[in-house]
């Protein structure tokens, strides 16, 4: 991110005993940062920060600021840089979403179980509008297993 913050999804539901569900940002002195909780409610499995701020993610969730989402909405979301849902991204998935890519026009390419995007037949794989440009280097995501199996992704 530019700010030089850290933003870490995963299966966690908290982080040094404050609560966060699935997704949390770090300030660059490492400190939990307060003011982001977006309050995922489950796994964030794959995350991109858009050159804008916006952060799509990714996984096996159906809510997003602890609201349900649509039936047809979930798995896959963006939000705004202070964690609020950006309603003008409407996507989402019948199952779990493994892995996400933004290319260089802009466009994201989704993967994971699903056999249905946006209530319509697109098996496993899907490329999407996301209404921006990506003018910038890709950011590095690591994956991370844990000893119990889950699974994190941290974006720099």
């Amino acid at each position: 991110m530019d700010d030089a913050k850290i933003v870490v999804g995963g299966g966690f539901t908290e982080i040094d005993g404050v609560e966060r569900n699935g997704l949390a940002r770090f300030n660059a002195d490492g400190s939990l940062d307060l003011s982001f909780n977006p309050n995922i409610g489950s796994t964030v499995n794959a995350l991109i920060v858009q050159p804008d701020g916006k952060i799509i993610l990714g996984g096996s969730f159906s809510r997003v600021g602890g609201e349900l989402l649509d039936t047809v909405d979930r798995n896959l979301a963006r939000i705004n840089a202070d964690g609020s849902l950006d309603t003008d991204f409407i996507a989402g998935t019948n199952s779990v979403v493994q892995t996400l890519h933004l290319q260089e026009d802009g466009k994201l390419l989704v993967a994971g179980s699903f056999l249905q995007v946006n209530g319509e037949d697109r098996q496993l794989l899907v490329r999407l509008e996301t209404g921006i440009e990506n003018e910038q280097e890709q950011q590095i995501c690591i994956p991370i297993v844990a000893e119990n199996g889950n699974v994190a992704v941290v974006c720099l």
